[in-house]
C-alpha cells in the first residue's frame, strides 16, 4: 500500500557503531538510523493549502521506537495537537461537523516498519487506522437530524474518511521526514533516480524524475544540507494517462472521447522541491521544507508543509 516518495541505492560502506556520526569522510555523508527501543523525538509540522482549497493545519507528530533489531525498526508515530484554520461555515451545527472533520487526524497512531537503515517500508497497524476512522464517522454521524441526513452525511463523509485515504496522507509526513535516510551522499553530486508522485486527479500516480543533492556538509557540527526536485518525467507518462483513464471508468472509451480525456490529462503539471537540514549525530531530519505545486486545467494549488525537529 505505501511506497516511500523515492527509492534510491544505499551506497556501500561499514556501519560505525550506536550512536557514531553519519559521515563517512569530509564529503561523504550517510544517513543512518541508529535508534534504540525506547527512543523518542517530535516533529512540529505546519501545512499550507491555497488555491481552490485554501487551509493552514499545525500539529505535532511523536515518534517512539518500539523495538529494533539488527536489521529492522518498529516505530509509532502519533498525531497530536491537531489545530486548523479554514473558513467555517455560519450554521453553528455544520461548523461543528467541519471542525471535527478537519481534526479528524489527531490522535491517529500509525505503526510502520523500517530496514536497517531507517528506511520506511510497511505500515502495520491498518485495522487501528481504520478503528480510528470509524470512531470520527460515529461523532459526526452522531449530529445527523434524521434518517435521510445521517445517510446524506455518511455519503459525503465516506471519502474524505477513508482509512486508507487518512493513512496515505499521514505516511506521506513520515515518508517526508524519513526522505533522507539509508543513502550515502557524496557533496555536489546530483543523483537522479525515478520515482512517484501521487495523481492530482486521484488513481494511479504519475511516474517522476527526481534530482537529489546534498549541497553542504558540516563536518564539525555533523549537519548536512540537502535539496530535492521533482517533476512529473513526460517519458513514461502516456502509460501512467492510460492506466488513469482505465481505472477511472474510461477503459471502454475510444476514439474522439479518449483522446479529449487524454488531452485534459496531459495538461497536468506537477513540481516539488525539498529543503532539508539533517543532524547527522542523531540521524534526525532537523528542518524540512516540502513544497507541491499542481496544475490542473490551467488551475494552481500550492501545498507547502515544514517540518522542525523538537529538541
Amino acid at each position: 500500500m505505501w511506497k516511500p516518495l523515492a527509492t534510491l541505492c544505499l551506497a556501500p560502506f561499514l556501519a560505525p557503531e550506536a550512536g557514531a556520526q553519519n559521515i563517512v569522510n569530509d564529503s561523504t555523508a550517510a544517513v543512518i538510523a541508529y535508534w534504540g527501543p525506547g527512543d523518542t523525538w517530535s516533529h512540529r509540522v505546519q501545512r499550507h493549502i491555497s488555491g481552490e482549497r485554501t487551509g493552514r493545519t499545525t500539529y505535532r507528530l511523536d515518534f517512539r521506537v518500539a523495538d529494533a533489531t539488527d536489521s529492522s525498526y518498529v516505530v509509532d508515530c502519533t498525531i497530536a495537537e491537531l489545530r486548523a484554520e479554514a473558513r467555517w461555515p455560519d450554521d453553528p451545527r455544520q461548523r461543528a461537523v467541519f471542525q471535527r472533520l478537519l481534526t479528524a487526524m489527531d490522535g491517529l497512531r500509525l505503526r510502520f516498519g523500517t530496514d536497517e537503515a531507517g528506511v520506511p517500508l510497511a505500515l502495520l497497524n491498518m485495522p487501528e487506522v481504520e478503528e480510528h476512522a470509524r470512531q470520527v464517522m460515529h461523532r459526526l454521524l452522531d449530529g445527523a437530524m434524521g434518517p435521510d441526513e445521517h445517510r446524506a452525511m455518511r455519503m459525503a463523509l465516506a471519502p474524505v474518511l477513508d482509512p486508507e485515504v487518512m493513512a496515505q496522507d499521514a505516511l506521506d509526513d513520515i515518508g517526508h521526514i524519513l526522505f533522507p535516510f539509508g543513502v550515502a551522499y557524496i557533496t555536489g553530486r546530483a543523483e537522479e533516480v525515478q520515482a512517484e508522485t501521487r495523481n492530482p486527479l486521484g488513481g494511479a500516480p504519475f511516474p517522476t524524475q527526481q534530482t537529489f543533492t546534498m549541497t553542504a556538509l558540516d563536518t564539525a557540527a555533523a549537519t548536512a544540507a540537502m535539496y530535492m526536485h521533482q517533476h512529473i518525467d513526460p517519458k513514461g507518462v502516456d502509460d501512467a494517462i492510460d492506466a488513469l483513464i482505465d481505472s477511472s471508468g474510461g477503459a471502454g472509451l475510444q476514439g474522439e472521447a479518449r483522446e479529449r480525456l487524454r488531452r485534459t490529462i496531459e495538461g497536468i503539471q506537477v513540481e516539488e522541491t525539498m529543503e532539508i537540514t539533517v543532524d547527522l549525530h542523531g540521524a534526525h531530519t532537523v528542518m524540512l521544507l516540502y513544497t507541491r505545486e499542481s496544475t490542473v486545467r490551467g488551475a494552481v494549488t500550492t501545498e507547502s508543509r515544514r517540518y522542525d525537529l523538537l529538541r
